[in-house]
C-alpha cells in the first residue's frame, strides 16, 4: 500500500509542540478501512518511537496490527469501542493482553461503546495499559451541559495526558 505522508509540527495548548508524520493510504479501496498514524518525534530520521494514534474503530484495527507485529512503540486510543452499543457482554478485547507495546486509553465514562467498569476490568489484565478518564464524557468526550466544563478544557486535559504518556515512552 502506498502512503501519502506529510510532516507536521503540532502545537500543544499551553506552549510547545510535537513533531509528527501523518500517513494516509493514497487510494482507498472499497471495503478497506484506512488508518491514521502519528509518529512522535519523527524529525531526525524516525529515530523516536513510532506511535499509533487512533479513534474508535481505528483503535481496534491498530491494536490488531500491533499484535501482528506492526513496528509501533505504543498505541493510544481515543474512545476504544470495547463492545457494540447496548451489548456490553460482547467484548472486543481478547487480544489486548497480547499487545507488546505501551498503551494509553482515553475514555469517557458515558461511552455507549465502552462500559467503563468493564474496561477497568479488562485493563487490569493488560500489561502496559494506562487509562485517562474523561469523567462524564461520551464516545466523543462531550460532557453534559450541566457539567459546565468547556470543550476546549476537556481537550486540553486529554492532550496533557497524551503528552505525559508520550514523554514516558
Amino acid at each position: 500500500m502506498k502512503l501519502a505522508t506529510r510532516r507536521r509540527r503540532v502545537k500543544l495548548p499551553g506552549g510547545g509542540a510535537v513533531s509528527a508524520v501523518v500517513a494516509l493510504p493514497q487510494r482507498f479501496r472499497p471495503g478497506r478501512t484506512p488508518a491514521v498514524l502519528l509518529a512522535h518525534g519523527a524529525g531526525a530520521g524516525m529515530s523516536s518511537p513510532f506511535v499509533s494514534f487512533v479513534k474508535s474503530l481505528g483503535g481496534r484495527i491498530a491494536s490488531y496490527l500491533a499484535v501482528a507485529g506492526a513496528p509501533v512503540g505504543g498505541v493510544f486510543f481515543l474512545g476504544y469501542p470495547l463492545h457494540p452499543a447496548g451489548k456490553p457482554d460482547q467484548l472486543r478485547a481478547d487480544h489486548l493482553p497480547s499487545l507488546p507495546v505501551p498503551m494509553l486509553f482515553v475514555q469517557g465514562t458515558r461511552d455507549a461503546l465502552c462500559d467503563f467498569e468493564r474496561l477497568r476490568e479488562v485493563l487490569r489484565g493488560v500489561p502496559g495499559a494506562a487509562l485517562h478518564v474523561v469523567e462524564g464524557g461520551d464516545h466523543s468526550f462531550r460532557l453534559p451541559r450541566r457539567n459546565g466544563k468547556p470543550e476546549q478544557a476537556v481537550w486540553a486535559d486529554i492532550v496533557g495526558a497524551v503528552v505525559r504518556w508520550l514523554a514516558g515512552l
